[in-house]
């Protein structure tokens, strides 16, 4: 899975004076007081905080309560939610991010106060030493101001013709001015140009980009929080026969003024993208059972990713592309968890729905340069593109499972659009030969989406891989707008 994210911050413990395990008090019910600033109590952290007691022994209602407090960054709040926790002679405090820890200090003195994660405790002074906290404070600490320059260094190490950095910064949080002026101090020992731009709310983040593109940066750098508060998360789901990383992130040798990816656009549109490949694809696990990747199969790996999305990134939900077979991937995960997805293209789907050959025998099918070449409509092709593109897949997509040439011959259709909640795009190019603009069903299928915030573009010039051919720019300003839209 390659993703335009950046390296999050190390964990670091901070030392406590802890007895053995803890046990469940035998005839004691106890209060866990849990505040608040970046979840609701049904979001996957607080879920996984209650799993945790339960294998604990502590079970919800049985032997002890948990007050939630929480505000989700929209109100001045937490320190009216601390008092109310503190009223409810709670036995400790859980707090999940820093502003919440200041505040729930600021209620008492004497309550136990956990931190689940905070900005580096030290700097903006929780606690004075991460060895001996004192005071009612223990838990967890990012050292951002370290990790911020572990960063650029390993950034560097990655691309060492990057010579421009944009710091993505938010003057409301305290220990981001710290960070900034880390970074500062560094850069110039990694021949960096550091360009700082504040971010304050998810409304800034489209002048920040065109501040970035102004800039002309080579690589941007942020506290990883910064995508969880713009929630703009797409994941993108390739086809049957090449990888996400050729799909999506098409590097060509030679430095052009249009990039063929459409991660590096989108990610220059202010999303963080992860692209994924499925089992036995690119570089994914592999295994010798190509005929038992199937649509469901590829479902539950998209299912997986996001799960591991969501935790790193502290989102719901996530913007979700499949590019041709990988529409079927993505409309059935979409039938099956709506609650995950905010928006979905379907671009260059297959609706046939009817049997169109035969069940293969082979577990796994030959990906020769031919077959690659076949992709793609001369009228529509550019040349470094296509050779590009035929060299990558010799590397990392010379055998594809069969398993999808089972389902797109014997079992389609694979999804039911009346069962795909989510507001949807189609796209397709007009000179598409595999899945072409006239396939019967198309309409048809369009029309059932039940959800009317939906759209049926048609590129012209364009045709089955049109992430990198020459209309590409239409494609990827028509996903992004898609993805735009709150």
């Amino acid at each position: 899975m390659r993703r335009r994210a950046f390296v999050c911050g190390a964990l670091t413990l901070l030392a406590a004076p802890l007895g053995a395990r803890a046990q469940p008090p035998s005839g004691k019910m106890s209060r866990i007081g849990v505040l608040m600033n970046l979840y609701s109590p049904d979001a996957d952290p607080p879920q996984a905080f209650r799993r945790g007691l339960r294998d604990l022994g502590y079970v919800e209602g049985r032997n002890v309560v948990i007050e939630w407090r929480y505000q989700l960054g929209r109100d001045n709040r937490l320190s009216t939610l601390a008092t109310e926790l503190v009223r409810l002679k709670s036995d400790v405090i859980v707090a999940d991010a820093t502003s919440a820890v200041r505040a729930a200090m600021q209620a008492t003195s004497t309550i136990p106060i956990v931190m689940a994660s905070s900005a580096d405790a030290v700097a903006t002074g929780l606690v004075p030493d991460l060895g001996r906290p004192g005071k009612n404070v223990t838990g967890v600490t990012i050292l951002l101001e370290e990790t911020s320059t572990k960063r650029l260094q390993l950034l560097k190490e990655a691309v060492p013709s990057v010579s421009r950095v944009a710091v993505l910064w938010d003057p409301a949080l305290p220990w981001h001015p710290a960070m900034v002026k880390k970074v500062e101090a560094a850069a110039p020992s990694l021949r960096l140009q550091p360009v700082a731009i504040s971010v304050r709310s998810r409304g800034d983040f489209g002048d920040a980009f065109a501040e970035i593109a102004r800039a002309r940066v080579d690589a941007k750098a942020a506290d990883p929080s910064a995508f969880a508060k713009s929630g703009k998360v797409v994941l993108l789901a390739h086809g049957a026969g090449t990888p996400g990383r050729i799909a999506f992130d098409l590097q060509v040798p030679e430095k052009l003024p249009v990039t063929y990816s459409l991660m590096d656009y989108l990610a220059g549109q202010g999303f963080d993208v992860l692209a994924v490949d499925y089992q036995n694809y690119g570089r994914s696990d592999h295994h010798p059972c190509g005929l038992c990747v199937t649509t469901q199969v590829a479902a539950n790996d998209v299912n997986a990713t996001i799960d591991y999305i969501s935790k790193l990134r502290g989102v719901d939900k996530v913007h979700l592309l499949g590019w041709s077979w990988g529409t079927n991937v993505t409309g059935l995960f979409t039938m099956q968890h709506p609650e995950k997805v905010k928006r979905l293209v379907l671009y260059a789907p297959p609706v046939w729905s009817a049997p169109r050959g035969q069940a293969p025998t082979e577990e796994f099918r030959t990906v020769t340069p031919d077959n690659a070449r076949g992709l793609f409509e001369p009228a529509a092709s550019d040349a470094i593109a296509v050779d590009t593109w035929v060299k990558e897949v010799a590397q990392w997509g010379p055998k594809a499972p069969n398993g999808v040439v089972l389902d797109l011959n014997t079992k389609m259709p694979l999804t039911d659009p009346k069962k795909i909640a989510a507001p949807t795009m189609i796209i397709l190019g007009d000179l598409d030969r595999l899945t072409p603009i006239t396939q019967p069903n198309l309409p048809g299928f369009f029309a059932e989406l039940p959800n009317t915030d939906k759209q049926l573009i048609i590129v012209p010039g364009a045709g089955h891989a049109l992430t990198v051919q020459k209309p590409r720019l239409r494609f990827y300003s028509e996903v992004a707008k898609w993805f735009s839209v709150d």
